[in-house]
């Protein structure tokens, strides 16, 4: 009966913290770094992200385009094509964000920034 306990507590942890399927479906969509213009990033159901940064003046400065997947409540993000004047990531890198916080409004993950410095950021869902 114990072993049955542990099962049913192991199942809804599970539940609770959502799977990768989970994840992926929640991911998909359009979002705003912390509410603001820029940077915007849209998850497409197909694989495919694009994200953009734009300047004070609206004007896009730098786009990627690239595949994503979510494995162990990480974002994989491989940048395929960059269109930019600006300092950028240069086309096969792979970014590594953490998903500390996914729901139908709001991302948080953290990635290293440096190597002694882990950095968070908070994405807002374009409605």
């Amino acid at each position: 009966m114990r072993f049955l306990a542990v099962i049913i507590l192991l199942g809804s942890l599970a539940i609770s913290f959502g799977g990768d399927d989970m994840t992926t479906q929640q991911i998909v969509g359009t979002w705003l770094h912390d509410g603001s213009v820029s940077p915007s990033i849209a998850i497409l159901a197909d694989g495919s992200f694009i994200s953009s940064f734009e300047s004070t003046n609206h004007a896009v400065m730098l786009t990627y385009q690239g595949t994503w997947k979510v494995k162990d409540r990480e974002l994989m993000m491989t940048i395929t094509n960059v269109v930019g004047s600006i300092r950028h990531e240069s086309v096969g890198s792979i970014d590594r964000l953490r998903i500390i916080e996914l729901d139908s409004h709001h991302m948080t993950f953290a990635y290293q920034a440096a190597s002694n410095y882990v950095a968070t950021n908070t994405y807002v869902r374009r409605p």
